[in-house]
């Protein structure tokens, strides 16, 4: 991983939550390979930082829809939705797409 990108904030990650998304893509063989895909198929890192947002808040809503009581699930639902505004998306595109210039394969 580039080492300009991580100089400061948690775990040499802008914030926790940051680094959290990226220990959690990175340690699930299935979520990393996918994330390398988007970055193949996607060109710019603003797009693929999208890309990313988006399909970590769908697979949230996917399971979050099995937690129950519904006080709960809606409890999890705002919480995991606030902290994935504090995820620097970008910088998770940029390390994505390094690990795969690089050959950081899963």
């Amino acid at each position: 991983m580039a080492e300009e990108q991580h100089s400061t904030g948690y775990n040499g990650w802008s914030n926790r939550a940051t680094w959290g998304v990226n220990l959690h893509i990175t340690n699930d063989q299935n979520a990393y390979g996918q994330a390398l895909q988007f970055a193949r198929e996607t060109p710019q890192d603003y797009d693929l930082a999208d890309i990313l947002r988006d399909w970590m808040l769908e697979l949230v809503d996917i399971a979050q829809e099995r937690i129950r009581p519904e006080f709960v699930r809606l409890l999890c639902w705002d919480m995991l939705h606030v902290a994935f505004e504090d995820v620097n998306w970008m910088e998770l595109a940029r390390v994505i797409r390094s690990n795969l210039a690089e050959g950081v394969e899963v």
